[in-house]
């Protein structure tokens, strides 16, 4: 039997029973429910975002939306994110429109640039 160590795994829900068996019961599991792909931690909504990971993103840890994160909400289908959304104030209308999961949001204050 093969096993390997680790503090913790991240894996597709589809595998879980496959993998499972393969490390130490204290691994820390997460699981990224069916139809999600991980597209990694502490990320932010960006268009190159979408494009690498596709229209249902896991986030394992926290999401910011900028301003320029307007357009990228009307791509993403749906989001699960493991921490906490930061977003200005001007995106919670359309974020709300999402399909999400998350931990909790923060406002962002927007900041002007000079």
């Amino acid at each position: 039997h093969v096993r390997f160590l680790t503090r913790q795994l991240v894996v597709r829900e589809e595998d879980v029973s496959d993998a499972v068996g393969m490390f130490d019961e204290n691994v820390e599991l997460h699981v990224i429910p069916r139809g999600f792909v991980y597209a990694g931690s502490g990320v932010k909504l960006e268009d190159s975002l979408i494009k690498k990971y596709g229209r249902c993103l896991y986030v394992d840890g926290d999401l910011t939306l900028e301003p320029d994160s307007a357009a990228c909400l009307n791509m993403v289908e749906r989001l699960y994110v493991e921490g906490n959304v930061r977003l200005t104030r001007s995106l919670t209308e359309e974020f709300e429109r999402v399909d999400v999961a998350y931990k909790s949001l923060i406002d962002q204050r927007e900041v002007c640039q000079q």
